[in-house]
């Protein structure tokens, strides 16, 4: 969000930023949908959480930038919409990034046991060279 800018160019560049955004969240849930029967049948569970956890965290991006967008005046942005936009992208972050990592993992953990991997024990076949 520019300063100076007119609200008009703002809401302008909202509606224009968000068919992409959308189409790309589309192509990932419907590519993600069909990864799930490809899976093995207990991390599918898991593999429709990731889905669901990518289109809420990135919804916290636009979210963000209509907070900013809300909390500008004629002059641009004012100091609690630069607050509101960067706690508003901060929590995004934490939850599109952190929060997925967390459920990638899950999902990992989830299939290395399926696959009859233990982490608590190292597989016998694995030996080192010296």
């Amino acid at each position: 969000i520019a300063t100076g800018g007119s609200m008009a160019a703002v809401w302008g560049w909202f509606v224009a930023s968000m068919i992409p955004f959308v189409v790309i969240l589309g192509v990932l849930f419907t590519q993600l949908t069909s990864a799930v029967q490809k899976q093995p049948e207990g991390a599918r569970g898991l593999i429709n959480l990731a889905r669901v956890v990518v289109l809420i965290t990135w919804s916290f991006y636009p979210l963000a930038y209509v907070i900013g967008a809300l909390g500008s005046g004629p002059d641009g942005l004012n100091s609690t919409a630069v607050v509101g936009l960067q706690v508003g992208y901060t929590i995004a972050d934490i939850t599109a990034k952190a929060g997925f990592g967390v459920v990638i993992y899950m999902i990992a953990k989830r299939k290395s046991e399926i696959e009859g991997f233990d982490d608590e024990v190292a597989p016998a076949a694995v030996t080192t060279a010296v």
